[in-house]
């Protein structure tokens, strides 16, 4: 039906390979499709992961970079994602430069040449400023995207010719960004703001961060949405637009603790008039499969319960109260608003969170232990 709302749907960190002292290993055999169970979960009109791992057609034997951390991997991870509908990754991470200027020159075109956009890709200086709004056409709607990073692992020279990620700390991203959406605003149905931004294991996000996100949304984003702590935060609705601080990690070589609980934010857009009109959270737990490699899969039982039962906690905070049904979370939404001015709306400062829990939500979940004690993962974070 032409009039069915357009469907988004957003993943967290993917990583699929990294160095270590004795050289690089792989996180899945070429025959594997480690996302194959949770492509009923991804199946939108526009799927969006994070791809923190660079890609180039050789991959060195030895990592090029000094970090401790260093993922790289071939072309043939991007079936991965191909085939099950992803169809556009943000490449504005701090792992992006792990293979120097080859990863980040190689790493778009190979995107591309797979049917799969890159969004917020290193920029030589020539080519103007790497923060943009990418525009993509999604049944008919103008969606305008915009990517960036607020850490950057492996620096690299300043010449004319070394392409730049869109990179800034964070309470820097609203000179960056804002005036872009702005601009941006009358072009596009709907625009969205992805960030790779943040503390690692942390349930909550700074103050910071919420200030940057609603002055954000007050410039014209309709979504922002986050990753790179590699647990799952909290979700907030602020004015017209929806917030997502971090979606933690989704195809990550980890399967222990906080970090192992994922899941796909599922968004619905009503056309007419253009405005969010479902927002859902689909559970899924990272696992070993046979072949002991790391993959997500959909959240079952005591593992679906203790998914929603962390998002439902970390949202609270944030004054949002989900509601769990049959398999998954709602965000219950207020009445349509009134059209947006982003030019006459004014920032207000978060509200204060309820402290007690809906009676709907879940109750017989096991809490998860607080961001500074978390465990933390057997393999590479990010």
């Amino acid at each position: 039906m032409a009039d069915r709302a357009v469907s988004l749907a957003f993943v967290g960190d993917i990583i699929v390979g990294h160095y270590h002292s004795r050289g690089y290993a792989r996180h899945h055999r070429p025959e594997h499709a480690p996302l194959l169970a949770v492509a009923p979960l991804l199946a939108a009109d526009l799927s969006i992961a994070n791809l923190e791992t660079p890609v180039v057609t050789v991959l060195p034997r030895y990592s090029p970079v000094e970090s401790k951390y260093r993922f790289g991997a071939t072309t043939s991870v991007l079936t991965l994602l191909s085939q099950v509908g992803i169809t556009a990754v943000s490449v504005a991470n701090n792992h992006a430069a792990d293979l120097k200027e080859d990863g980040l020159r190689q790493t778009p075109r190979l995107l591309r040449d797979q049917g799969i956009t890159p969004l917020g890709e290193a920029r030589v200086p020539a080519d103007g400023s790497p923060f943009v709004v990418q525009t993509l056409r999604v049944r008919g709607l103008r969606v305008g995207v915009v990517a960036a990073t607020t850490q950057q692992n492996v620096p690299l020279a300043a010449r004319p010719q070394t392409p730049r990620l869109p990179v800034c700390d964070t309470a820097l991203l609203p000179r960056h960004i804002a005036p872009l959406l702005r601009r941006a605003r009358a072009e596009h149905d709907v625009l969205i703001v992805l960030l790779h931004w943040g503390t690692q294991f942390t349930d909550l996000p700074s103050p910071t961060q919420r200030r940057v996100a609603h002055a954000l949304v007050d410039a014209g984003a309709d979504l922002v949405i986050g990753h790179h702590p590699h647990v799952l935060q909290g979700i907030e609705r602020y004015r017209h637009g929806l917030i997502a601080y971090s979606l933690g990690n989704f195809l990550f070589p980890d399967a222990s603790g906080v970090p192992r609980l994922t899941g796909v934010l599922r968004v619905d857009v009503r056309r007419d008039p253009v405005a969010i009109a479902k927002v859902t959270f689909l559970p899924a737990v990272a696992r070993v499969n046979a072949q002991h490699a790391v993959a997500p899969q959909p959240a079952t039982g005591r593992a679906q319960i203790e998914v929603l039962s962390r998002l439902h906690r970390v949202s609270l905070p944030l004054g949002s109260r989900l509601v769990q049904r049959a398999d998954h979370a709602e965000l219950p939404l207020p009445s349509p608003s009134p059209p947006r001015d982003t030019a006459t709306v004014a920032s207000t400062p978060p509200t204060d969170a309820p402290t007690d829990a809906p009676t709907d939500a879940p109750t017989d979940a096991p809490t998860d232990a607080q961001a500074a004690h978390a465990p933390q993962p057997s393999t590479p974070p990010s």
